[in-house]
């Protein structure tokens, strides 16, 4: 069964009775210049491990693994079923035995993903709404997923309620992400009355209850799968698209709301963590240096953690607009009563200017021979050299930054350095802090701002060999 019948509904069920072996997996990881993606010890080859959510040092996630040596449910393709596990992270890359989550918040049969606000005191979980298998035999629809909502009472974790709107009879709700301060849920569908095959959903805490669930509207969700919604606590909405372009299979891409409700054009999230596999499931730290990803780039589906290697930069000053202007002036030594004569500025790129003081703009750098003469008006002829000297013109060693001319909020707009004059490092790699929490890599980036305002874009580099470092800075205006 693909991942993304998975993730909606199990039309029929079986149930076996088998022992297994146990296996144990190498981990695989990747290393870029920036960036460190390592599969978890804890996932096996032999199954899936998807929808990561990180909380308090635990990591929850869906796993098809077996969960009996003795009796196990199966779906028709011979897979085992998803349930909902729990694994305390013990720092760096140890991780304790994963153990079955609460099974209070579970269904025998099918489960997908969960949520929590930041508080910790509410919890979204998504499983099948059947607890007897006759049931989902007998329903056309299979095992429908629904939303379930959770609530600490100060002692533990109470009951679990049906959402009022996942009271439907002919489609499943599930992958659900609360915002940080709980006010919004993001969930995915596959009502036919959507644009896709499976689309993104949003409600909002009204007066204390759910909201009637909108749809992100067809910016966000394409004819494909939008699938894993993930809200930062910065404003941006990740989530997983196989319709949206990118490296292959299902992708991660991020949004902003805007100020007037609807949803910028989506962003690419960057490689690694991206691939030309199917990537989904993502969870990203408030400060934006790490975070989790379920990707099948090693055949099965299994869940990454990334980190950002990112250089800080101390001294990171505005860029400078070589102009190559200058004022050019002197005394004049040269003295005559009887011969009519002026001062003249040969500045060697063929142009000239009379006086002592003149002012002249280079059209860039180079070297150029700047000569004063006294010049015989009646003659026109040279009488005598002032000054001769070699001007030599270079660019400014920096960072230089180039925008986009006109940037809108909510529009997707681009910076390079391709511009910029450094010692000899061009294959190096570019970080970039775009001023609103966002942070970039690359000689090219593509952002959107969700709102107008000013804000400090800043780009440093780090030479290879010397370890030397280059930062700039620029003000950019972003209009409504």
């Amino acid at each position: 069964m693909s991942l993304i019948q998975a993730c909606f509904r199990l039309f029929y069920i079986y149930v076996i009775v088998a022992m297994s072996g146990l296996f144990f997996s190498l981990p695989a990881s990747v290393r870029a210049q920036d960036m460190k993606i390592e599969k978890l010890l804890f996932c096996s080859p032999r199954s899936n491990e998807i929808a990561p959510f990180y909380r308090d040092s635990v990591l929850y996630f869906a796993s098809n693994r077996r969960k009996s040596l003795f009796r196990s449910y199966m779906n028709p393709q011979g897979e085992l079923l998803y349930y909902l596990y729990q694994v305390r992270h013990k720092g760096a890359d140890r991780w304790e035995r994963p153990q079955l989550f609460d099974a209070r918040y579970q269904s025998p049969f099918n489960n997908a993903s969960m949520t929590m606000n930041a508080a910790g005191n509410v919890m979204v979980v998504s499983h099948g709404r059947n607890d007897e298998l006759k049931a989902i035999r007998n329903s056309r629809h299979g095992d429908l997923l629904g939303l379930y909502q959770v609530k600490y009472n100060g002692k533990g974790w109470g009951k679990s309620s049906l959402m009022p709107f996942s009271k439907v009879r002919d489609y499943s709700l599930t992958h659900p992400c609360l915002s940080p301060d709980g006010q919004m849920l993001f969930f995915v569908s596959d009502n036919s009355e959507g644009i896709g095959k499976s689309d993104i959903y949003m409600s909002e805490q009204v007066n204390g209850e759910w909201s009637e669930p909108m749809n992100l509207g067809k910016g966000i969700n394409t004819h494909g799968n939008e699938l894993f919604p993930f809200y930062h606590i910065s404003g941006k909405l990740f989530f997983a698209s196989d319709g949206q372009g990118g490296y292959g299979g299902l992708d991660i891409f991020y949004t902003r709301r805007q100020g007037d409700g609807t949803w910028a054009d989506p962003v690419l999230w960057e490689q690694p963590v991206n691939s030309g596999a199917d990537d989904f499931g993502f969870y990203l730290s408030d400060d934006e240096n790490w975070g989790f990803v379920a990707s099948s780039r090693a055949q099965s589906d299994d869940i990454y953690r990334f980190e950002r290697q990112w250089p800080t930069f101390d001294v990171c000053e505005p860029q400078v607009d070589d102009a190559f202007c200058f004022t050019f002036f002197d005394e004049g030594p040269y003295k005559s009563d009887t011969i009519p004569f002026v001062y003249r500025w040969n500045f060697g790129d063929g142009q000239s200017g009379d006086g002592l003081e003149v002012d002249h703009c280079f059209v860039g750098p180079g070297n150029y021979r700047v000569t004063l003469s006294a010049i015989d008006l009646q003659q026109n002829k040279e009488m005598m050299v002032v000054a001769d000297y070699l001007l030599e013109l270079q660019k400014t060693v920096q960072v230089y930054i180039h925008c986009s001319e006109t940037i809108l909020a909510g529009k997707p707009f681009e910076c390079d350095v391709l511009q910029s004059v450094l010692p000899d490092m061009s294959a190096n790699e570019y970080y970039w802090d775009m001023g609103d929490g966002t942070r970039l890599k690359g000689e090219r980036v593509k952002h959107v701002y969700a709102n107008a305002g000013t804000y400090i874009v800043r780009c440093g580099t780090v030479h290879r060999d010397t370890g030397q470092k280059y930062c700039s800075t620029l003000e950019v205006i972003v209009e409504k």
